[in-house]
C-alpha cells in the first residue's frame, strides 16, 4: 500500500469518527437552521461533511472541537444563507449561538 492510499485511510477514518463524536450537534444544528424547512435539513449536514472532507479532521487534536464546532456551524449558516437569498428570503439569520453552545454541552455529556 502506497503513502497516498495510508493519508486517504487516515482522512477517511478521521472524518467517520468525527461524525460519530458531533452528529448530535451537526444534527441539531441543521434543524434549527432549517427551521420550518425540513427538507434543508440533509443538504445543511451534507455541507458538514464536504466541510470534514476539505479540512481533513485527521489533522486536529481533541483540544481543536471547539474550532471543528464552529467551523461546521458556519458551513451550514452561509449554505442556509444562500438558499434564502435563492428563494428571494431574508440573509439575516437569528443568532443561534446560545442554541449551538446548549447542544455542544449535551454532545460532550453524552460521550
Amino acid at each position: 500500500m502506497n503513502a497516498d492510499a495510508l493519508v486517504e485511510i487516515d482522512t477517511r477514518d478521521a472524518i467517520v469518527d468525527t461524525v460519530l463524536k458531533y452528529r448530535k450537534f451537526i444534527r441539531y444544528a441543521a434543524v434549527m437552521l432549517a427551521r420550518e424547512e425540513l427538507d434543508l435539513v440533509d443538504d445543511l449536514e451534507q455541507e458538514a461533511f464536504i466541510l470534514l472532507w476539505e479540512i481533513d479532521p485527521s489533522r486536529f487534536d481533541d483540544e481543536d472541537g471547539g474550532y471543528l464546532l464552529r467551523a461546521i456551524f458556519k458551513r451550514m449558516q452561509f449554505k442556509y444563507r444562500t438558499h434564502r437569498r435563492a428563494e428571494g428570503g431574508s440573509r439575516r439569520v437569528e443568532s443561534l449561538e446560545h442554541s449551538t453552545h446548549m447542544c455542544r454541552s449535551e454532545v460532550d455529556n453524552a460521550y
